[in-house]
């Protein structure tokens, strides 16, 4: 039996004047639903919606003052015309949320792979954080531009240790969610998925890669998968591989 929804309602104090933000949520289990809307001269519009895993326990979380503040100020400094908004009951239906997680996922992978030391794709360091910017082919795998000559390209074959390399990068797709791991590695790593398939058999039957199960993508590098990983600096590999596809962002 699901939980009883939880909602409720928080904006800043305005004195006798209408607040421009107010934010709105609602628990449904496992989810808490964040819902945006911002004043306009027709009344308040919805202007972004959030949602956020609370976990399933029959106690539901509590909201901490820290985070209510946080958010009001991203109510305050978040773009957008709500004027304009188009988001209603149909919004989801039209947005690609698989398409989007796997983006996510990858992302996440190229940053925990990324050397560093390596500053070619950082876009921009600003206070306390980094901000990287891709384009549809960085994410799609289409060809980059090539750091180094065609003579002295490294190429991934299907070699133990090479094998290896791609499982860590399979697997780093598969902790940070993605469902497709092999055509985002493959994408990632420039190189063909059925390539992906044979490095993924050779380091399970290595037993460097764990196995989500029969016909089920996924699986995680091993305790001896991550031993034989360190012994050939694998780390440096990777990251000297992917130097090779950068694409110089001022």
């Amino acid at each position: 039996m699901k939980s009883p929804v939880t909602s409720g309602v928080v904006y800043e104090q305005m004195g006798g004047e209408l607040p421009a933000n107010i934010l709105t949520w609602h628990d449904v289990s496992p989810h808490r639903v964040w819902v945006h809307s911002r004043l306009t001269e027709d009344g308040h519009k919805p202007l972004s919606i959030e949602f956020q895993w609370i976990g399933d326990s029959a106690e539901v979380p509590s909201i901490a003052d820290e985070e209510i503040e946080a958010r009001l100020f991203l109510a305050k400094v978040k773009i957008g015309q709500s004027v304009d908004t188009e988001i209603n009951a149909s919004t989801l239906r039209a947005v690609s949320l698989g398409q989007i997680l796997d983006n996510h996922a990858t992302m996440v992978t190229k940053r925990k792979l990324r050397n560093s030391d390596d500053s070619r794709t950082k876009l921009r360091v600003a206070g306390r954080f980094e901000i990287e910017t891709f384009s549809e082919s960085d994410l799609d795998g289409q060809p980059m531009a090539l750091a180094t000559t065609q003579l002295n390209r490294i190429v991934l074959r299907a070699s133990s240790s090479d094998s290896l390399l791609i499982a860590k990068v399979y697997s780093e797709q598969t902790e940070s969610g993605n469902k497709r791991p092999a055509k985002s590695t493959a994408n990632l790593l420039h190189i063909e998925t059925a390539m992906v398939y044979v490095a993924v058999r050779t380091a399970r039957k290595n037993g460097w890669l764990s196995s989500e199960g029969t016909g089920v993508s996924g699986g995680r590098l091993t305790d001896s998968g991550h031993r034989e990983f360190v012994s050939i600096s694998g780390d440096k590999l990777i990251s000297n591989y992917l130097s090779q596809f950068t694409e110089r962002r001022k």
